[in-house]
């Protein structure tokens, strides 16, 4: 019996040399089945999901981002006019009467401004360490209202810490964006 199979499968002869010359037009043919029909759409495939993954990764970045920006924004608005509220509590308190009812609202939106940052940041980020400094020095501004001199002091001192907070969100927000080292 004559065996119709490729010469390359049995055991017990050597291959024919013809064989590769007779049959390289089906050689061919199925290496470019094999190729076209499933490598190079599974190449294609990992290359897509691997796009859309780094796309989606960029895309959570940029979303935080912007969410920070928002928040940085916030607390920038409140604490623009911070020294504005603490005149008022100073002038009433040179005339004798209680501090203003909108103060007592305005001093406790600083804690949750802390917390949305906590939220987002790692603790010893520059941004949560700048606004510790500067909401330490509006509560040392607070306490500092019987002296002029002293309130005077006080005031630099919160609006020098106030600009180095601004700077440092200012500073993540204008950063290049690196997935690795992102919020």
């Amino acid at each position: 019996m004559i065996r119709t199979w490729p010469v390359f499968l049995a055991a017990s002869k050597p291959p024919d040399p013809d064989w590769w010359v007779d049959h390289s037009t089906l050689l061919i043919s199925l290496t470019s089945v094999v190729v076209s029909g499933l490598l190079g759409p599974t190449v294609i495939a990992l290359w897509t999901a691997k796009r859309e993954r780094d796309r989606d990764a960029r895309d959570a970045v940029v979303s935080r981002r912007d969410d920070l920006r928002e928040l940085l924004d916030e607390t920038a608005r409140t604490l623009a006019v911070a020294a504005t509220h603490l005149r008022r509590v100073v002038a009433a308190q040179q005339d004798g009467a209680p501090p203003p009812d909108d103060q007592v609202e305005f001093l406790s939106k600083l804690a949750p401004f802390r917390l949305r940052l906590q939220l987002r940041l790692p603790d010893d980020h520059p941004i949560l360490t700048a606004y510790e400094a500067v909401v330490t020095a509006l509560t040392e501004l607070e306490n500092s209202t019987k002296s002029k001199l002293v309130w005077a002091a006080a005031l630099d001192d919160f609006e020098s810490k106030r600009k180095a907070y601004l700077q440092a969100g200012r500073a993540a927000v204008q950063a290049p964006i690196r997935e690795e080292l992102e919020i």
